[in-house]
Protein backbone atom coordinates (compact mmCIF):
# COMPACT_ATOMS: atom_id res chain seq x y z
CA UNK A 1 0.00 0.00 0.00
CA UNK A 2 3.19 2.23 0.16
CA UNK A 3 2.95 4.69 -2.74
CA UNK A 4 5.38 4.70 -5.48
CA UNK A 5 4.38 7.62 -7.38
CA UNK A 6 5.77 10.25 -4.93
CA UNK A 7 7.95 12.92 -6.68
CA UNK A 8 10.89 12.40 -3.42
CA UNK A 9 13.76 11.73 -5.20
CA UNK A 10 14.65 9.25 -2.50
CA UNK A 11 10.90 7.21 -3.47
CA UNK A 12 11.71 8.04 -7.20
CA UNK A 13 15.01 6.10 -6.85
CA UNK A 14 13.44 3.44 -4.70
CA UNK A 15 10.46 3.06 -7.56
CA UNK A 16 13.19 2.80 -10.07
CA UNK A 17 14.83 0.51 -8.92
CA UNK A 18 12.19 -1.94 -7.86
CA UNK A 19 10.56 -1.82 -11.40
CA UNK A 20 13.84 -2.36 -12.88
CA UNK A 21 14.20 -5.78 -10.59
CA UNK A 22 10.26 -6.42 -11.73
CA UNK A 23 10.78 -6.01 -15.74
CA UNK A 24 14.01 -8.51 -14.81
CA UNK A 25 12.36 -10.93 -13.92
CA UNK A 26 8.86 -11.03 -15.63
CA UNK A 27 9.98 -13.27 -17.69
CA UNK A 28 10.72 -16.17 -15.10
CA UNK A 29 7.45 -15.09 -13.07
CA UNK A 30 4.30 -18.00 -12.39
CA UNK A 31 0.96 -16.55 -13.53
CA UNK A 32 0.17 -16.47 -9.48
CA UNK A 33 3.09 -14.17 -9.28
CA UNK A 34 2.38 -11.75 -12.25
CA UNK A 35 -1.16 -11.56 -10.03
CA UNK A 36 0.55 -10.47 -7.43
CA UNK A 37 2.56 -8.12 -9.18
CA UNK A 38 -0.24 -6.49 -10.69
CA UNK A 39 -2.25 -6.03 -7.59
CA UNK A 40 0.65 -4.74 -5.63
CA UNK A 41 1.19 -1.97 -8.82
CA UNK A 42 -2.54 -0.78 -8.33
CA UNK A 43 -2.58 -0.32 -4.71
CA UNK A 44 1.01 1.42 -4.82
CA UNK A 45 -0.32 4.61 -7.41
CA UNK A 46 1.60 3.13 -10.07
CA UNK A 47 0.07 4.27 -13.48
CA UNK A 48 0.35 2.57 -16.86
CA UNK A 49 1.32 5.75 -18.40
CA UNK A 50 4.72 6.30 -16.09
CA UNK A 51 6.10 2.86 -17.01
CA UNK A 52 8.63 2.47 -19.81
CA UNK A 53 8.04 1.16 -23.65
CA UNK A 54 10.37 -1.91 -22.41
CA UNK A 55 7.84 -2.65 -18.95
CA UNK A 56 4.39 -2.16 -20.86
CA UNK A 57 6.17 -5.06 -24.12
CA UNK A 58 7.29 -7.33 -21.18
CA UNK A 59 3.68 -7.10 -19.30
CA UNK A 60 1.65 -7.72 -22.05
CA UNK A 61 4.07 -10.39 -23.39
CA UNK A 62 3.60 -11.80 -19.46
CA UNK A 63 0.04 -11.72 -19.48
CA UNK A 64 -0.11 -13.60 -23.42
CA UNK A 65 1.62 -16.18 -21.95
CA UNK A 66 0.32 -16.54 -18.32
CA UNK A 67 -3.30 -15.06 -18.00
CA UNK A 68 -4.75 -18.42 -19.18
CA UNK A 69 -2.64 -20.40 -16.84
CA UNK A 70 -4.50 -18.08 -13.27
CA UNK A 71 -6.79 -19.20 -11.22
CA UNK A 72 -10.25 -17.43 -10.95
CA UNK A 73 -8.95 -15.54 -7.95
CA UNK A 74 -5.85 -14.04 -9.24
CA UNK A 75 -7.69 -13.91 -13.14
CA UNK A 76 -10.23 -11.55 -11.30
CA UNK A 77 -7.96 -9.53 -9.20
CA UNK A 78 -5.36 -8.91 -12.46
CA UNK A 79 -8.49 -7.80 -14.73
CA UNK A 80 -9.55 -5.26 -11.81
CA UNK A 81 -6.08 -4.47 -10.79
CA UNK A 82 -5.34 -3.82 -14.76
CA UNK A 83 -8.44 -1.88 -14.95
CA UNK A 84 -6.91 0.84 -11.99
CA UNK A 85 -3.26 0.50 -13.45
CA UNK A 86 -4.59 1.73 -17.31
CA UNK A 87 -8.04 4.13 -16.74
CA UNK A 88 -5.84 7.33 -17.39
CA UNK A 89 -3.48 6.21 -20.21
CA UNK A 90 -3.97 7.11 -23.57
CA UNK A 91 -6.88 5.85 -25.46
CA UNK A 92 -7.23 6.93 -28.71
CA UNK A 93 -10.36 8.03 -30.12
CA UNK A 94 -9.68 7.10 -33.31
CA UNK A 95 -6.96 4.43 -33.67
CA UNK A 96 -6.93 4.73 -37.19
CA UNK A 97 -6.21 8.30 -37.90
CA UNK A 98 -3.55 8.67 -34.92
CA UNK A 99 -0.57 8.39 -36.67
CA UNK A 100 0.17 11.18 -38.88
CA UNK A 101 3.97 11.74 -40.22
CA UNK A 102 3.18 15.22 -41.26
CA UNK A 103 3.51 16.34 -37.54
CA UNK A 104 6.40 17.82 -36.23
CA UNK A 105 9.52 15.19 -35.29
CA UNK A 106 9.25 15.81 -31.56
CA UNK A 107 5.04 15.44 -31.20
CA UNK A 108 5.51 12.63 -33.47
CA UNK A 109 7.76 10.97 -31.43
CA UNK A 110 5.31 11.54 -28.11
CA UNK A 111 2.42 9.88 -30.07
CA UNK A 112 4.33 7.24 -31.22
CA UNK A 113 5.32 6.58 -27.56
CA UNK A 114 1.41 6.71 -26.17
CA UNK A 115 0.19 4.39 -29.51
CA UNK A 116 2.75 1.85 -28.36
CA UNK A 117 1.53 2.04 -24.91
CA UNK A 118 -2.01 1.78 -26.34
CA UNK A 119 -1.32 -1.42 -28.10
CA UNK A 120 0.80 -3.23 -25.44
CA UNK A 121 -2.03 -2.13 -22.78
CA UNK A 122 -4.67 -3.63 -25.54
CA UNK A 123 -2.72 -6.81 -25.85
CA UNK A 124 -2.85 -7.80 -22.35
CA UNK A 125 -6.37 -6.84 -21.64
CA UNK A 126 -7.32 -8.67 -25.01
CA UNK A 127 -5.01 -11.80 -23.15
CA UNK A 128 -7.13 -11.19 -20.53
CA UNK A 129 -10.71 -11.07 -21.87
CA UNK A 130 -9.49 -14.30 -23.52
CA UNK A 131 -8.80 -16.04 -20.44
CA UNK A 132 -12.11 -14.90 -19.00
CA UNK A 133 -14.08 -16.28 -22.07
CA UNK A 134 -12.01 -19.48 -21.11
CA UNK A 135 -13.26 -19.50 -17.31
CA UNK A 136 -16.94 -18.65 -18.16
CA UNK A 137 -16.86 -21.78 -20.58
CA UNK A 138 -15.96 -24.02 -17.39
CA UNK A 139 -18.88 -22.74 -15.28
CA UNK A 140 -17.01 -22.37 -12.28
CA UNK A 141 -18.74 -21.14 -9.46
CA UNK A 142 -16.89 -17.37 -9.05
CA UNK A 143 -17.07 -15.90 -5.12
CA UNK A 144 -19.19 -12.61 -4.83
CA UNK A 145 -15.88 -10.64 -4.83
CA UNK A 146 -14.20 -12.64 -8.17
CA UNK A 147 -17.91 -12.01 -10.12
CA UNK A 148 -17.88 -8.66 -9.23
CA UNK A 149 -14.59 -7.77 -9.89
CA UNK A 150 -15.00 -9.61 -13.42
CA UNK A 151 -17.95 -7.52 -13.98
CA UNK A 152 -16.01 -4.14 -13.37
CA UNK A 153 -13.46 -5.47 -15.83
CA UNK A 154 -16.51 -5.93 -18.64
CA UNK A 155 -18.06 -2.59 -18.42
CA UNK A 156 -13.98 -0.94 -18.15
CA UNK A 157 -13.74 -2.68 -21.33
CA UNK A 158 -17.04 -1.06 -22.81
CA UNK A 159 -17.35 2.32 -21.72
CA UNK A 160 -13.59 2.80 -22.44
CA UNK A 161 -13.89 1.37 -25.33
CA UNK A 162 -10.11 -0.81 -25.51
CA UNK A 163 -10.79 -3.71 -26.87
CA UNK A 164 -11.72 -3.36 -30.91
CA UNK A 165 -14.73 -6.12 -31.02
CA UNK A 166 -16.61 -5.50 -27.83
CA UNK A 167 -19.10 -8.73 -28.83
CA UNK A 168 -16.13 -10.85 -27.21
CA UNK A 169 -17.23 -9.46 -23.69
CA UNK A 170 -18.87 -12.30 -22.13
CA UNK A 171 -22.88 -10.98 -21.81
CA UNK A 172 -23.40 -12.91 -18.32
CA UNK A 173 -20.92 -9.95 -17.50
CA UNK A 174 -22.79 -7.16 -18.66
CA UNK A 175 -26.37 -8.31 -17.04
CA UNK A 176 -27.76 -6.98 -14.04
CA UNK A 177 -26.45 -8.26 -10.61
CA UNK A 178 -28.66 -8.64 -8.30
CA UNK A 179 -26.41 -7.92 -5.14
CA UNK A 180 -22.43 -7.20 -5.00
CA UNK A 181 -19.86 -6.38 -2.19
CA UNK A 182 -20.09 -2.71 -2.58
CA UNK A 183 -23.70 -1.85 -2.98
CA UNK A 184 -24.35 -4.20 -0.04
CA UNK A 185 -22.84 -2.48 2.47
CA UNK A 186 -24.50 -0.26 5.04
CA UNK A 187 -24.08 3.46 4.53
CA UNK A 188 -22.42 5.25 6.85
CA UNK A 189 -23.42 8.18 9.38
CA UNK A 190 -21.55 10.50 7.11
CA UNK A 191 -22.83 9.50 3.71
CA UNK A 192 -26.39 9.48 5.45
CA UNK A 193 -26.35 13.19 6.90
CA UNK A 194 -24.40 14.37 3.54
CA UNK A 195 -27.95 12.95 1.60
CA UNK A 196 -30.05 14.62 3.96
CA UNK A 197 -28.59 18.12 3.55
CA UNK A 198 -28.34 17.78 -0.83
CA UNK A 199 -32.09 16.68 -0.18
CA UNK A 200 -33.20 19.68 1.96
CA UNK A 201 -31.66 21.66 -0.27
CA UNK A 202 -32.89 20.36 -3.42
CA UNK A 203 -36.66 20.20 -2.11
CA UNK A 204 -38.84 22.41 -4.31
CA UNK A 205 -40.71 25.50 -3.16
CA UNK A 206 -44.11 24.27 -2.14
CA UNK A 207 -45.50 27.38 -3.92
CA UNK A 208 -43.87 26.88 -7.41
CA UNK A 209 -43.66 23.27 -8.06
CA UNK A 210 -42.47 22.57 -11.48
CA UNK A 211 -43.05 18.86 -11.90
CA UNK A 212 -41.75 18.23 -15.39
CA UNK A 213 -38.40 19.33 -14.93
CA UNK A 214 -37.68 18.05 -11.21
CA UNK A 215 -35.02 16.26 -9.53
CA UNK A 216 -34.38 12.39 -8.85
CA UNK A 217 -31.70 11.10 -6.21
CA UNK A 218 -30.76 8.03 -5.75
CA UNK A 219 -28.40 6.53 -3.61
CA UNK A 220 -26.21 3.64 -3.81
CA UNK A 221 -26.78 3.57 -8.08
CA UNK A 222 -25.15 2.13 -10.69
CA UNK A 223 -25.16 2.66 -14.22
CA UNK A 224 -23.17 -0.01 -15.03
CA UNK A 225 -26.02 -3.22 -14.19
CA UNK A 226 -25.38 -2.81 -10.14
CA UNK A 227 -21.15 -3.01 -9.96
CA UNK A 228 -19.57 -0.11 -8.88
CA UNK A 229 -22.08 1.96 -7.23
CA UNK A 230 -21.48 5.92 -6.11
CA UNK A 231 -22.87 7.10 -3.52
CA UNK A 232 -25.05 9.70 -4.90
CA UNK A 233 -26.75 10.04 -8.46
CA UNK A 234 -28.71 13.20 -9.21
CA UNK A 235 -31.49 13.32 -12.01
CA UNK A 236 -33.27 15.70 -13.50
CA UNK A 237 -36.02 15.73 -16.02
CA UNK A 238 -35.01 17.79 -19.59
CA UNK A 239 -37.20 20.07 -21.12
CA UNK A 240 -39.03 18.59 -23.94
CA UNK A 241 -37.26 20.31 -26.30
CA UNK A 242 -33.77 19.80 -24.85
CA UNK A 243 -31.56 17.83 -27.32
CA UNK A 244 -29.36 16.33 -24.18
CA UNK A 245 -29.09 12.73 -24.38
CA UNK A 246 -30.48 10.52 -21.42
CA UNK A 247 -28.65 7.18 -20.14
CA UNK A 248 -31.48 7.15 -17.90
CA UNK A 249 -35.13 7.29 -20.16
CA UNK A 250 -36.23 10.28 -19.64
CA UNK A 251 -33.90 11.14 -16.89
CA UNK A 252 -30.48 12.60 -17.82
CA UNK A 253 -27.91 12.27 -15.01
CA UNK A 254 -26.37 15.64 -13.99
CA UNK A 255 -24.25 15.22 -10.56
CA UNK A 256 -22.47 12.16 -9.11
CA UNK A 257 -21.62 12.27 -5.65
CA UNK A 258 -18.80 9.92 -3.63
CA UNK A 259 -18.13 10.82 -0.15
CA UNK A 260 -15.16 9.22 1.09
CA UNK A 261 -14.08 8.38 4.15
CA UNK A 262 -10.12 8.20 5.42
CA UNK A 263 -10.02 4.74 3.65
CA UNK A 264 -10.39 5.81 0.25
CA UNK A 265 -7.11 8.26 0.63
CA UNK A 266 -3.47 7.03 1.22
CA UNK A 267 -1.09 7.53 3.26
CA UNK A 268 -0.08 11.11 1.65
CA UNK A 269 -3.42 12.38 1.27
CA UNK A 270 -3.71 11.40 -1.99
CA UNK A 271 -7.29 9.72 -3.25
CA UNK A 272 -6.51 5.95 -4.32
CA UNK A 273 -6.78 5.14 -7.80
CA UNK A 274 -9.15 2.82 -7.44
CA UNK A 275 -11.57 5.31 -6.11
CA UNK A 276 -10.28 7.50 -9.41
CA UNK A 277 -11.02 4.40 -11.71
CA UNK A 278 -14.97 4.88 -10.28
CA UNK A 279 -14.47 8.97 -11.68
CA UNK A 280 -13.14 8.05 -14.88
CA UNK A 281 -15.65 4.83 -15.80
CA UNK A 282 -18.98 7.06 -14.90
CA UNK A 283 -17.54 10.85 -16.82
CA UNK A 284 -16.54 8.54 -19.19
CA UNK A 285 -20.39 7.16 -19.02
CA UNK A 286 -22.24 10.44 -18.54
CA UNK A 287 -19.90 12.79 -20.40
CA UNK A 288 -22.18 15.62 -19.70
CA UNK A 289 -22.36 15.07 -15.53
CA UNK A 290 -20.64 16.77 -12.91
CA UNK A 291 -18.58 14.10 -10.34
CA UNK A 292 -18.43 15.61 -6.84
CA UNK A 293 -16.18 14.49 -3.80
CA UNK A 294 -17.14 14.86 -0.36
CA UNK A 295 -14.51 14.49 2.07
CA UNK A 296 -15.47 13.59 5.75
CA UNK A 297 -13.09 15.97 7.04
CA UNK A 298 -14.78 19.18 4.65
CA UNK A 299 -17.84 17.61 5.80
CA UNK A 300 -17.18 17.84 9.89
CA UNK A 301 -15.92 21.54 9.00
CA UNK A 302 -18.58 23.45 7.35
CA UNK A 303 -21.86 20.72 8.05
CA UNK A 304 -23.99 18.74 5.42
CA UNK A 305 -26.23 21.29 5.20
CA UNK A 306 -24.05 24.03 3.59
CA UNK A 307 -22.77 21.36 1.50
CA UNK A 308 -25.57 20.42 0.46
CA UNK A 309 -26.98 23.82 -0.40
CA UNK A 310 -23.33 24.90 -2.01
CA UNK A 311 -24.08 21.50 -4.69
CA UNK A 312 -27.85 22.39 -4.91
CA UNK A 313 -26.84 25.96 -6.33
CA UNK A 314 -24.58 24.35 -9.07
CA UNK A 315 -26.83 21.96 -9.95
CA UNK A 316 -29.97 24.54 -10.15
CA UNK A 317 -27.41 27.48 -11.86
CA UNK A 318 -27.39 24.41 -14.47
CA UNK A 319 -30.67 23.68 -14.83
CA UNK A 320 -31.19 27.54 -15.73
CA UNK A 321 -28.58 27.42 -18.26
CA UNK A 322 -30.19 24.59 -19.87
CA UNK A 323 -33.84 26.21 -19.53
CA UNK A 324 -32.83 29.11 -21.73
CA UNK A 325 -31.14 26.92 -24.20
CA UNK A 326 -34.20 24.41 -24.63
CA UNK A 327 -35.44 28.04 -26.21
CA UNK A 328 -35.15 28.70 -29.58
CA UNK A 329 -34.78 31.90 -30.18
CA UNK A 330 -31.88 32.05 -27.06
CA UNK A 331 -30.61 29.79 -28.80
CA UNK A 332 -30.88 31.22 -31.91
CA UNK A 333 -29.61 34.28 -30.79
CA UNK A 334 -26.96 32.94 -28.87
CA UNK A 335 -25.62 31.04 -32.19
CA UNK A 336 -25.47 33.90 -34.19
CA UNK A 337 -23.44 35.87 -31.45
CA UNK A 338 -20.78 32.94 -31.67
CA UNK A 339 -20.66 33.23 -35.85
CA UNK A 340 -20.46 37.47 -35.65
CA UNK A 341 -17.93 36.62 -33.33
CA UNK A 342 -16.27 34.11 -35.21
CA UNK A 343 -16.70 36.97 -38.07
CA UNK A 344 -15.15 40.16 -36.54
CA UNK A 345 -12.09 37.69 -35.35
CA UNK A 346 -11.47 36.93 -38.62
CA UNK A 347 -11.69 40.50 -39.86
CA UNK A 348 -10.04 42.27 -37.95
CA UNK A 349 -7.07 39.52 -36.65
CA UNK A 350 -5.49 39.42 -33.44
CA UNK A 351 -5.59 42.46 -31.45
Amino acid sequence: DAPLDSALPSVRALTISLLAATQLNLPAMTAEELARLLRGLSRAGVAWKSLSVVAHKALASALQKLAGRMTSNDLASSCHSMCVLTFDAYIPPNPTASLSFSRPQQQQQALDGDWQAFLSMQSGFQSLLTAVNLLSRTQKQLSVAEREQLAIFAQFLRVMKIVPDPSHIPSHLLRPHSTSSSAASSSSKLHDRVVGGLLAALTPNPSNPNPSFGWEVRTEASSFAGVFPVDIMVLQRPPPSSSMSSHDGDWEVVALLEVDGPSHYRCDGQLRRKDRLKEAMYLARHPESSFYRVRWDEEDQVGAEVLGEELAAELCARRQQCERRANPLVRVGEDLGQQLGNFMHWLLGPQ
